[in-house]
């Protein structure tokens, strides 16, 4: 039996119980500085907006540039989400929140952010007409730029009113000379009310002129298990992207996929990357859904994923990084702490080579959420992951305070900064801050520990 959509579904677990909060051992340490593969980070943490209202606000994401920095979330209203927008200049002053609506459209959620390669900073979302609380009707994606020069422009990517199909969970990646990708789950009319669509298949598209125009929908092949979903994407030249996803099987069982697309053409079969247990959509002690969906970058030449799921009744994040011509994969895992859940993963290559790694972490006994990171070293020769020490972002805050908060986190990086937002909520008040870890060069060694395996 489907399960009304998360934007969508209020899910709610009565008998919380009162507890402290404690920050999870997560990446293999309890300091609060990370070290790189070449370097360290310094982070910078500021507040974008607060309200003293529980739930107001869901997933939220970030880009920058050196224009200044954009900040994008869903927020919640008695009846419906609309995504709203912050902007600042450089050192400057957050501005007030501004809608992302497209005319003729009634609800968004779902944001994505992206730099691109001519400064501009651009935000993806679906966009539904919001005749069903639950459910979604004529469901599209959405885009909106913002030029260096300060001018917004919003245009469709993809539009089904009408068809009887629907788009949902979209994501933007960005590449050199223009290229832009937008990614979605496409499904139909029969499982608009699902929390996954039950028929969702992959959709991604390209644009050539920074977000300008897009090419024909590409149909990413089926995993052939159910449905497909969060997708992710991560350029790597002209016409040239790895395409990441999950597919879930209606006994709990995940598989995480890969395939790569080049000018238009996807380049053999999709690879099985892990076949695992896929995350309970209610975590034990949350009232938010969860979900196993990857996050990839490029490193090396070679993609590195992550993906939250299930290990002896507790979720855990697994990275993996592909070695060998022949798709062999070299692993490290990320354990919580007793009581806790990790999810939501988010990865980025930072300037200095290294990979950034951000996560929630989920307390079970006060049903609170909080974020932390760490640095991931690649040995180039070997694929081998070295995990460095946990880097708390923001500490868990005792809930309940979200009706969801998405799919995955998301990390924009450029050759000196990498940028996120993260929403915090309490049972009191809802608040999104902005992150972002300046890269610091050093010829200081890399120091971790890694839980290792390969296939």
């Amino acid at each position: 039996m489907s399960v009304p959509r998360g934007l969508r579904a209020r899910l709610a677990v009565a008998g919380v119980a009162a507890g402290l909060a404690l920050m999870a051992a997560g990446c293999g340490g309890g300091s609060n500085t990370s070290t790189g593969a070449t370097g360290s980070s310094e982070i910078t943490k500021a507040p974008v907006a607060l309200v003293p209202t529980a739930k107001a606000f869901g997933e939220s994401v970030a880009a920058s540039s050196s224009a200044g920095q954009m900040v994008a979330a869903t927020t919640w209203g008695v009846d419906t989400a609309v995504v709203k927008t912050w902007w600042r200049p450089s050192n400057g002053a957050w501005s007030s929140p501004a809608a992302f609506l497209p005319p003729g459209f009634h609800r968004s959620y779902d944001a994505s952010a992206a730099t691109l390669s001519d400064g501009s900073l651009a935000v993806v979302a679906g966009v539904d007409l919001a005749r069903r609380k639950y459910c979604l009707d004529g469901a599209s994606v959405a885009l909106m730029r913002r030029d260096p020069g300060g001018a917004v422009q919003s245009s469709i990517v993809d539009d089904q009113h009408g068809t009887g199909r629907l788009d949902d969970r979209p994501m933007i990646a960005a590449g050199s000379g223009g290229q832009v990708w937008v990614g979605w789950s496409q499904g139909t009319l029969a499982h608009s009310c699902d929390v996954i669509g039950g028929d969702d298949r992959i959709r991604i598209a390209r644009s050539s002129d920074n977000g300008a125009t897009f090419g024909r929908p590409i149909a990413v092949p089926s995993a052939g298990i159910g449905p497909d979903f969060g997708v992710q994407i991560a350029p790597v030249g002209s016409g040239d992207a790895w395409v990441s996803w999950s597919a879930l099987s209606s006994r709990g069982a995940a598989r995480v996929m890969l395939v790569r697309v080049q000018h238009g053409q996807v380049i053999g079969a999709p690879q099985t990357v892990a076949s695992v247990a896929a995350v309970p959509q209610l975590l034990p002690g949350a009232t938010f859904p969860s979900f196993s969906t990857p996050t990839i970058t490029i490193a090396d030449h070679r993609p590195v994923l992550a993906w939250p799921h299930w290990v002896a009744g507790q979720a855990v994040i697994t990275i993996g990084a592909r070695i060998g011509p022949q798709g062999q994969w070299r692993y490290a895992t990320v354990l919580p702490g007793r009581g806790q859940d990790l999810i939501l993963p988010a990865l980025a290559t930072q300037g200095d080579g290294s990979l950034r790694l951000v996560y929630a972490m989920h307390v079970r006994s006060t049903d609170a959420v909080g974020y932390a990171s760490c640095v991931i070293r690649m040995v180039p020769s070997t694929g081998r992951l070295l995990v460095g020490p946990t880097e708390a972002v923001a500490a868990p805050v005792p809930g309940p305070g979200f009706h969801e908060l998405g799919e995955s986190l998301q990390l924009t990086a450029d050759r000196m900064t990498t940028t996120t937002a993260l929403t915090v909520g309490s049972s009191r008040t809802s608040q999104i801050i902005s992150v972002v870890w300046h890269v610091v060069p050093s010829r200081a060694a890399p120091t971790g520990t890694a839980t290792t395996g390969s296939s």
